[in-house]
């Protein structure tokens, strides 16, 4: 298994536990403590690393906990839907803030990027550069740069058409 993967799974499994903890400090303080921001660390990993039909159980499951834990300690509401809407709020609440956050490392995943062919963007590139030329600085290495120009593209583009072209620079892509 990938280090990658693990190290996802770990962190995973560190934000169940500190959800499931402050659910746990949530109920044995009988709700006298407002402990919904403590829960936002949790979610916030868990967006991160956690795929999103996950996100909506774990998200489900920290609400469904805090809500039942909270009338088990005595916690009572004098109509019933004063209690669907403070369960719903807060589920959307923590669930709105899982989406914003995995399409966030989304859109910063991509933006590194080319949409076409997958390969890293000039963006990227000048990040890269920027420190491997600092850390041969710093170490007293030599750098090399390579470049590829895909010769005469621009008439094979117009020959054979954009889908032709798009679909050279997709097999340029996979090879190197």
């Amino acid at each position: 298994m990938k280090i990658a993967a693990l190290r996802s799974r770990a962190y995973i499994l560190l934000g169940v536990a500190w959800a499931f903890l402050i659910v746990l400090v949530d109920c044995l303080t009988a709700n006298h403590l407002q402990m919904a921001p403590l829960y936002l660390p949790a979610i916030f990993v868990l967006a991160w690393f956690a795929p999103l039909a996950a996100g909506v159980w774990l998200c489900l499951g920290i609400t469904s906990v805090w809500f039942f834990g909270c009338l088990l300690a005595g916690m009572h509401y004098q109509r019933w839907y004063i209690s669907v809407w403070d369960f719903l709020g807060r589920f959307g609440a923590y669930l709105l803030l899982f989406v914003v956050v995995s399409q966030w490392k989304k859109q910063r995943t991509y933006a590194g990027k080319d949409p076409l062919t997958g390969v890293a963007n000039r963006r990227t590139l000048a990040n890269y550069a920027a420190r491997e030329i600092e850390r041969c600085r710093r170490a007293g290495e030599p750098i090399t740069l390579g470049y590829l120009d895909c010769d005469n593209f621009k008439k094979f583009n117009d020959r054979w058409g954009h889908q032709a072209g798009d679909q050279l620079l997709r097999l340029v892509a996979r090879t190197l």
